[in-house]
């Protein structure tokens, strides 16, 4: 059965089947300072005088707090100065969170506390983000290679093929494809057609097992070899559809 939770005055969340009252608060009241504190060699010694409070020697002896001078500021710290919340307390906030309840946060809890799940950002068909979408307009399969099975997204503009993991097409592991821009992948909106061409590389790639030497123009399913990497396109913009309307 889940907790009943119940805020304090103070915004706490307990659960109050086990307690009468926050034990957060609590926690903080039971250990305040009283009017009283020992003088210990927690406080700087004032200045000239012998050691410990007045210089008399007498560490251990009981006196008011207010009669301690303002030029002997104290750096006692209580170890429960900054109190963390009871674990009972984080039980409750996760036990209401795993029956899908809302559940306001107020701090006070670790991160870890709650599941962050999976924080999905961005669209995994838009470059970007969601606010200013780029949209995908085909993709490359790999067939064959150290990329088996993985697609590769493609947007309007040049797509750039290397090894490096800055570029547009990035096949890893392929040690036979240039770094930068072994090929390029060009989208053109106004004719919604898709071309390869060689990019910055020394090293040749194929269409069709056609040597690529300015331009090819690309159609659907055709296969693109760069180095031992074998890629087939697949366009989702064509003369029937396109993003630009």
């Amino acid at each position: 059965m889940g907790a009943k939770l119940t805020q304090c005055p103070n915004g706490h969340y307990y659960d109050a089947e086990q307690y009468t009252s926050c034990p957060y608060c609590q926690s903080v009241t039971s250990n305040s300072f009283n009017d009283t504190d020992r003088v210990t060699d927690s406080f700087i010694p004032a200045q000239g005088s012998g050691y410990g409070y007045g210089g008399n020697g007498n560490d251990d002896r009981t006196m008011p707090i207010d009669h301690i001078s303002e030029r002997q500021p104290m750096r006692y710290t209580s170890p429960t100065a900054t109190p963390t919340a009871p674990l009972n307390q984080r039980t409750a906030v996760q036990e209401a969170y795993d029956e899908g309840k809302t559940v306001p946060y107020f701090g006070g809890f670790p991160e870890t506390d709650i599941p962050a799940g999976d924080n999905v950002t961005t669209n995994p068909s838009f470059s970007g983000n969601v606010r200013n979408p780029k949209p995908v307009v085909g993709w490359l399969v790999c067939v064959e290679g150290t990329n088996y099975g993985h697609s590769f997204c493609l947007y309007a503009g040049k797509n750039f093929v290397g090894r490096a993991s800055d570029m547009d097409i990035c096949l890893k592991g392929d040690d036979s494809v240039s770094r930068t821009k072994h090929a390029i992948i060009t989208y053109e909106p106004k004719e919604r057609k898709f071309f390869a061409q060689p990019g910055e590389s020394h090293e040749l790639f194929y269409v069709n097992d056609n040597v690529v030497l300015t331009s090819a123009e690309l159609k659907d399913r055709d296969e693109i070899s760069v180095g031992k990497t074998k890629l087939v396109f697949v366009p989702f913009c064509d003369s029937k559809y396109g993003w630009e309307k």
